[in-house]
């Protein structure tokens, strides 16, 4: 999530990786808070076609950027692929993991998202 205020950025909840690329740059003024600069082990970010392309760029189980990202009002209530988001805290990036609703957690969606 990348926003101005008084005239200074803030990279707040953003997964940066490779770590030696970000922490390499010099960051001024911004103001950076609860990133995250582990291998966000994508699925498979292999080039395919449409949807299926950008669903390479899902994270994998047990990834560190569940639950992790932050609440944004009026954020359409859905992700990238149309999955619902939750009340409180979403995922980082594009893809929602499923989740218990009212209950705040997240669950793999392995098997969810593929109907078996």
């Amino acid at each position: 999530m990348l926003a101005q205020v008084d005239n200074g950025l803030k990279f707040n909840n953003n997964c940066l990786f490779p770590s030696s690329t970000f922490t390499a740059l010099n960051w001024g003024t911004t103001v950076r808070s609860n990133n995250f600069y582990e291998d966000p082990v994508f699925v498979n970010p292999i080039g395919r076609n449409r949807l299926d392309a950008a669903k390479g760029y899902d994270v994998g189980a047990g990834c560190h950027v569940v639950n992790a990202g932050v609440f944004i009002n009026n954020n359409g209530g859905q992700d990238f692929a149309g999955s619902t988001l939750p009340s409180g805290n979403p995922d980082v990036g594009a893809f929602q993991h499923a989740f218990i609703a009212n209950a705040g957690s997240s669950l793999a969606d392995a098997y969810v998202r593929n109907g078996t």
